[in-house]
């Protein structure tokens, strides 16, 4: 409903939140925005699902859209305190120990929210002045580099001083590694 609203009111342009997640399971790492969307589980297929229905209004519609697909976005503002990031340090700072949903050995790739914000910005930009490449497309954003789980919350809790020990809650998680390639939305923001 909502693209539909933006096509009957003439919207200059549209840029779709997305995530790395609507690529799905891929054995050949980073992510590009060329690799085929594989989703296999229920929020990685609604993430595609969006994907596909919002460039279908560029191709039917001419309605100036883009879609960005992020790594895992962290930083201030963040409300949803069961997020890795937010809950390894809200429980480090309250001396209790932060709960890893996983054994702590998947790899994220993390985008701070202020490089979201820019990435965000200069793919609008590029939709709004009819850049050629632009309209209709997907973009990834994301530091390209792998980190473990676990130690990122080990960072965060010695960052704070804290020793406490974090409460491994699963066995591995899929995917087991999530790297974006950001190259195409970097050529954007100069």
């Amino acid at each position: 409903m909502l693209l539909e609203a933006c096509r009957e009111h003439g919207a200059r342009s549209v840029v779709v939140a997305s995530s790395d997640k609507a690529y799905g399971r891929h054995e050949r790492l980073p992510y590009t925005e060329h690799a085929a969307l594989e989703p296999l589980y229920p929020y990685d297929v609604s993430k595609a699902a969006a994907d596909l229905i919002a460039r279908s209004y560029w191709h039917t519609f001419a309605l100036p859209i883009a879609v960005t697909r992020l790594a895992n976005v962290y930083g201030g503002g963040d409300l949803n305190r069961s997020r890795l990031i937010p809950e390894a340090i809200g429980a480090a700072l309250n001396g209790r120990a932060p709960v890893l949903r996983s054994d702590g050995s998947p790899e994220r790739d993390f985008l701070y929210v202020d490089d979201a914000v820019v990435a965000y910005l200069a793919i609008r930009r590029a939709v709004l002045s009819g850049e050629p490449g632009a309209r209709g497309e997907a973009f990834n954003a994301g530091s390209g580099t792998p980190h473990r789980v676990g130690d990122v919350v080990a960072e965060i809790c010695r960052l704070t001083g804290s020793d406490v020990t974090p409460e491994i809650r699963g066995v591995g998680c899929r995917p087991r590694r999530s790297i974006a390639s950001g190259s195409t939305a970097q050529s954007f923001s100069g």
